[in-house]
């Protein structure tokens, strides 16, 4: 499976945005298997809620920070994925 911009009840539920526009993530077979996808993003939706939405907001607002101040790609990725356990745990 692979994701494309596009615009997916899924992640757009939740307001996650891969640009400063309104492209979001879209889930895709690749045409393989149409029902498969579409009850992959039925799914999605059902768990992906205004709190992820939210949590992505605050994470992005750290990238900056996170870059001036962890000193490898290394240290960035355990810092986001600690923030991101305790939010979500």
């Amino acid at each position: 499976m692979i994701y494309r911009s596009s615009g997916s009840r899924a992640v757009t539920r939740a307001g996650i945005s891969t640009s400063a526009g309104s492209s979001s993530r879209r889930l895709s077979t690749g045409g393989a298997s149409p029902a498969l996808a579409q009850r992959l993003r039925r799914e999605i939706a059902a768990i992906v809620g205004p709190e992820h939405a939210s949590l992505a907001r605050r994470l992005q607002a750290l990238r900056p920070w996170a870059k001036e101040h962890l000193p490898s790609y290394e240290a960035r990725r355990d810092y986001f994925a600690d923030l991101v356990a305790r939010e979500l745990p």
